[in-house]
């Protein structure tokens, strides 16, 4: 817009290009200047009208993007192998699922946007300049131009260093704080939190003074740009040295000339930025599709079957040729000292973890790459409470309408905490989290039996789930399973080391020596 009004002041110039290019005088009065200005200030109104809704609704696409890139990180990490879920590092998954969906998408890909925008806006100008001030333009562009190479080449090695420190930092950083919010008590008992404190302060150094320097590109890319622009003016008045015309013609061309340098610094900003969040691209790539595999649409009518399995963990045996039958309706305790491989040959039976070798039979039809047993509920040891409510705890994100609250008031009493949910301020709408003292560890321990039980599972697999509880509530809470096990023809698999419970089984098996045997 600038040059155009720069032209509009200078009928002289205007004549001048019209007899050049059009062979013809073009005469405008100050009438017509007035008139084309004015149409000019309405018509860039109208531009910076639409191009903030434009800017609005292209940030707001990107941002989408990004959500949508995150519930797809989310999909990927839920339905990793469980396997490999044991050896992801959670820094890493809040980096790919928080950031790295928001650096491809509102900083990899908008920064090609803005450099394809910033360039046809550079092109233009260019061609007004050129056309009105072509020896001048010319000299400023070649000085531009090789200053901005010089400049991009120059940062590039300094840009391969920190894209790769970036992408390290955030990660190092995610787990320290990690580790400081997941290790709260023992931290705080052991005297040691300054170091772990000192460990977060030292990733998060390195992230922030790698992110520090990033930002400061853009600006210093505009500073240069604008030392350049003096010295391609200083040689084109050397060169013209003695023109009486040339202070008017840098004082237009050097106005002219102010919207080259955003564009160009725009342009060098994207493809640093381009350059530098290019990783993003990679680690999305590098992502394994892991599809929902629990496709499993099957009754658990009569029997569930392992035959012959075998486990490995890491090259060392656990399990071998494993046989079980599981009839519907019997209640089967399973016993073995610690690391033995009882929860193991849970996983195996919830389809957690694949067997090295061996089948699975449910109603003697073979089950293959199947993941998680749609009519089972597995409660473990230390069962996990979300932030939220006692009730949203148990339903798991059910619709409020279709909440069954007068059975979960049934299995509350039962397991005894109906009195002491209904004693606190706030009863089942009372907030809880993992870390709540509110409930003792028993009593979270009873909630997740409470929410295993709301699903009325077909399976119901315990593993040391209710090993935190007294004598009187260990009988209490296996009369009731008993019950469960007799009425509703549950099949129910327990994992304890108390023999109290023995009188609870049909049968028994033990772990010993990779095989299962029966008591």
């Amino acid at each position: 817009m600038i040059p155009v009004i720069i032209l509009l002041f200078n009928p002289e110039k205007i004549k001048e290009l019209s007899i050049k290019y059009f062979s013809f005088n073009l005469d405008i009065s100050t009438f017509q200047i007035q008139f084309f200005l004015g149409l000019l200030i309405f018509f860039y109104l109208v531009k910076i009208i639409l191009q903030t809704r434009f800017n609005t609704s292209l940030y707001v696409f990107f941002y989408n993007i990004s959500t949508e890139i995150t519930i797809e990180s989310t999909n990927n990490f839920v339905f990793q192998s469980y396997n490999k879920h044991q050896h992801l590092n959670k820094g890493k998954i809040i980096q790919d699922i928080n950031t790295i969906p928001e650096d491809f998408s509102c900083k990899f890909l908008l920064s090609f946007v803005n450099l394809i925008t910033e360039t046809i806006v550079l092109f233009l100008i260019l061609v007004v300049l050129l056309i009105a001030y072509f020896k001048l333009t010319l000299i400023a562009v070649l000085v531009l131009f090789l200053l901005a190479t010089l400049m991009y080449l120059n940062k590039k090695k300094q840009l391969n260093l920190i894209n790769s420190i970036f992408k390290e930092s955030q990660a190092k950083s995610n787990s320290e704080l990690l580790n400081i919010l997941n290790g709260y008590l023992e931290i705080r008992n052991s005297g040691n939190y300054p170091i772990f404190l000192e460990r977060f302060k030292k990733e998060k150094k390195i992230l922030n003074k790698v992110t520090g320097r990033l930002i400061s590109f853009n600006p210093n890319y505009s500073r240069y740009l604008e030392f350049a622009l003096i010295i391609s003016l200083i040689l084109f008045t050397i060169i013209n040295f003695g023109n009486k015309n040339v202070i008017i013609l840098l004082t237009v061309f050097g106005t002219s000339s102010l919207r080259l340098i955003p564009s160009i610094s725009k342009i060098l900003s994207a493809l640093t930025l381009i350059k530098t969040y290019r990783y993003s691209l990679d680690i999305l790539l590098s992502h394994e599709q892991n599809n929902v595999i629990n496709n499993l649409r099957i009754n658990y009518e009569s029997q569930l079957k392992l035959e012959n399995i075998s486990f490995d963990y890491d090259g060392n045996s656990i399990l071998e040729n494993i046989n079980l039958t599981i009839d519907k309706g019997s209640f089967i305790g399973i016993k073995g000292d610690s690391g033995i491989g009882k929860t193991t040959l849970l996983y195996i039976i919830l389809g957690i973890i694949k067997p090295k070798k061996g089948n699975c039979f449910i109603d003697k039809i073979k089950i293959e790459n199947y993941d998680f047993l749609p009519f089972a509920n597995y409660v473990p040891q230390q069962p996990f409470l979300f932030n939220g409510t006692i009730i949203e705890n148990i339903v798991l994100g059910q619709n409020p309408n279709e909440i069954d609250y007068n059975y979960i008031y049934y299995l509350c009493k039962k397991l005894e905490l109906h009195e002491i949910i209904e004693k606190m301020d706030n009863k089942y709408e009372t907030e809880i989290t993992l870390e709540s003292s509110r409930l003792s560890g028993g009593q979270k321990q009873r909630l997740a039996l409470v929410r295993a039980l709301y699903t009325r599972p077909s399976l119901l697999i315990l593993d040391e789930a209710i090993n935190q509880q007294d004598k009187h509530l260990e009988k209490v809470i296996f009369d009731f399973l008993s019950k469960i096990n007799q009425k509703d023809n549950t099949t129910i698999l327990s994992v304890s080391h108390n023999d109290n419970n023995d009188i609870f089984y049909r049968n028994i098996y033990k772990i010993e020596n990779k095989s299962l045997k029966l008591l």
